[in-house]
């Protein structure tokens, strides 16, 4: 989040995928951030593909 409140929005990316790609859990909020990114640079497709895959992932449980 620093890196896209510092006008790095590219930087962020790369590194907000690798954190949505590994989470086991809040894996949907990882998304939307990461779209909000991708919608900020025009990249529209990537954003809607992102929030896809969020979407299809397990969901997160109440039990820990």
């Amino acid at each position: 989040m620093e890196l896209a409140r510092n006008k790095q929005i590219r930087e962020a990316i790369s590194l907000g995928r690798r954190v949505f790609d590994r989470a086991t859990s809040q894996r949907a909020g990882f998304g939307l951030e990461v779209a909000r990114w991708h919608l900020a640079l025009g990249e529209t497709d990537e954003a809607r593909a992102l929030l896809d895959a969020a979407c299809r992932g397990a969901g997160d449980s109440f039990e820990s």
